[in-house]
């Protein structure tokens, strides 16, 4: 029986590509969800792109598939499958914009 091994990506080109993250973290490799806000590098909130001595998290490789196996990344995603698309308001970022929801302010 054949198994397939995990494909890393490397290159910035290939980022949207990429779901998983791998992170290793005092030494123990984990495969994390990828951060959505870009501040960090996991769901869980590992900074695991500094270059810096003193941070022990470091990122190994992006990847296409994986299975999550950080405890925190789970749970993220487990409640969140708890809302549906109706559950969801798109941000309202315009300020000179009212609300159609609001009442209109009379001249």
């Amino acid at each position: 029986m054949k198994t397939k091994k995990s494909r890393t990506v490397t290159g910035a080109g290939s980022i949207g590509l990429v779901r998983f993250v791998r992170v290793s973290a005092d030494g123990e490799l984990s495969v994390h969800a990828l951060d959505a806000t870009g501040n960090y590098a996991t769901l869980c909130g590992l900074d695991g792109d500094d270059n810096h001595p003193s941070c022990p998290q470091k990122v190994i490789g992006h990847l296409k598939r994986g299975k999550i196996d950080c405890p925190e990344c789970r749970n993220i995603l487990k409640k969140a499958w708890e809302y549906s698309e109706r559950d969801l308001k798109e941000p309202n970022n315009r300020l000179s914009v009212p609300d159609k929801h609001e009442p209109k302010e009379k001249p």
